[in-house]
């Protein structure tokens, strides 16, 4: 279902596009706010899965990363992913 955070932006005012991320593993949720959208891999066969899944976890290394920036939509959250790897690197070199 689509969210519209337009709602929430305008109820609250601390709350806007520039500190609202939308995570969620359907694209198409992201339609009324292309920009806040972060796309993650589906929980799929929890049965199976639950001791290998490691998206979230994943996912909040990357927010760590971003906690401190000052406007979320200057990010490409779509390539989210990549900018970990990018980030352990450099981490690497020091």
């Amino acid at each position: 279902q689509v969210k519209a955070l337009q709602v929430i932006w305008e109820n609250f005012s601390f709350w806007s596009e520039k500190n609202s991320i939308h995570i969620d593993d359907l694209g198409r949720n992201f339609a009324m706010n292309p920009q806040c959208g972060l796309k993650i891999k589906a929980y799929k066969k929890a049965h199976k899965n639950r001791g290998k899944d490691q998206e979230l976890f994943i996912l909040s290394r990357y927010l760590k990363l971003i906690k401190d920036c000052d406007d979320f939509t200057l990010l490409k959250h779509r390539d989210w992913k990549d900018y970990l790897l990018q980030a352990a690197q450099e981490e690497q070199q020091f």
